[in-house]
């Protein structure tokens, strides 16, 4: 019972805590708060016309149309023939990189190789045959075989394609080939055997090398009268170079050499017109064959300041600078380089006769930019154009 007491007074006091707060609560005014008053809107000032300058009427660009530098003149497309002694064959390649286009079955040795002036006709001297194999540059066919006598070595056209020359190495003459009949014209007996041939650029003079005679011979191209006669060169001579704006023709000395020992790096200078010795300077370890205009020029240069020899001995080409009488460049080609020719564009094409291979140098660059593997043995190499 008096547990019962203590909770009902518990409850009691409870109700009356809570009876008392809610008054107290009942009696404290409600306070509502004052707001601030928003500021009036900004109201934007009327819109005052302004007169508007108009713009200056533009003067249209006129559309310029690009202009172009002439346009370069293409080179023409190359075709090479190959005199190859060993395989008894004139090769033929055309183009760059060079692509093989046929062969012409000719006979015993094919040595030196000439092209017409025309570019028509290709004539190679077979050595051992004592013939001149001519060949149709476009169709690749051999048309003619005309005997001339034994060891037939060098030729050149006329100027104007009407006559070929063919040196001999043991005869004292050479022959005169008539091309519209292509048929033997005439031997013509200088007392001496012959080399190698160039003919003057205004065609009036034939220009011989006596390799066995140490000396060379010049002949008056109409006449056919010796005008000079030297011999007796110390240091031989093998091939020559005619450079006509300087009236001088330069001579490599070195003929058949049997060993290095023989070989002769001088090259002789002479005076075209009063046939006197200028210089006698060497170049290279053994310098050898030029390209020629008449035989292996067709695509040669005029007016250039130097020009290339090969160097059997040293594997390559030698660029002379002509003023200055001097090697100015040397490239390695391949073993035992013989004759070279032109080719379009500043190229020369060389007869490396050991390795059987052609090199295309690019003499304005001064590099070997190709090697065309031939048949055994090239000697001769001479450049037309392709048809």
């Amino acid at each position: 019972e008096r547990e019962m007491k203590k909770i009902f007074l518990m409850h009691s006091t409870l109700i009356v805590s809570l009876l008392l707060a809610s008054c107290a609560m009942a009696a404290t005014p409600t306070v509502t708060p004052t707001l601030t008053p928003m500021p009036a809107a900004h109201v934007m000032p009327p819109i005052t016309e302004v007169a508007v300058t108009p713009l200056p009427t533009l003067t249209p660009i006129a559309v310029m149309t690009p202009t172009r530098g002439p346009t370069p003149t293409p080179l023409p497309e190359a075709r090479i023939f190959v005199a190859c002694e060993s395989a008894k064959v004139v090769d033929v390649w055309q183009g760059f990189p060079a692509r093989k286009v046929g062969e012409v079955k000719v006979g015993e040795y094919p040595h030196n190789i000439s092209a017409s002036n025309n570019g028509k006709y290709v004539a190679t001297a077979l050595r051992n045959d004592g013939t001149i194999a001519v060949i149709d540059a476009a169709a690749i066919k051999e048309i003619a075989r005309i005997p001339v006598g034994t060891t037939p070595h060098d030729l050149a056209w006329a100027p104007d394609d009407s006559l070929l020359y063919v040196t001999h190495e043991f005869q004292t003459y050479f022959s005169i080939i008539d091309t519209k009949t292509w048929k033997l014209l005439k031997h013509v007996d200088v007392k001496f055997a012959q080399h190698d041939i160039a003919i003057s650029f205004d065609g009036s003079e034939l220009w011989f090398t006596m390799n066995h005679y140490r000396g060379i011979l010049v002949l008056d191209r109409e006449t056919l009268k010796v005008k000079k006669e030297l011999t007796g060169f110390a240091n031989g001579a093998h091939d020559l170079t005619l450079i006509p704006e300087r009236d001088e023709v330069f001579v490599t000395s070195s003929g058949f050499i049997e060993t290095s020992s023989d070989a002769n790096p001088f090259v002789l200078v002479f005076d075209t017109k009063t046939y006197k010795l200028k210089d006698s300077k060497p170049m290279g370890f053994y310098p050898f064959h030029s390209v020629k205009k008449f035989r292996d020029g067709f695509f040669l240069e005029p007016n250039l300041p130097t020009f290339w020899l090969s160097d059997r001995g040293l594997g390559g080409v030698l660029e002379i600078d002509i003023a200055e009488r001097k090697v100015i460049t040397q490239l390695k080609t391949g073993k035992s380089p013989f004759h070279m020719s032109a080719g379009p564009g500043g190229l020369i094409y060389v007869a490396n006769h050991d390795d059987s291979t052609v090199s295309v140098v690019d003499t304005k660059k001064r590099v070997v930019v190709e090697t065309i593997k031939v048949a055994k043995d090239p000697h001769g190499v001479v450049v037309v154009p392709a048809p």
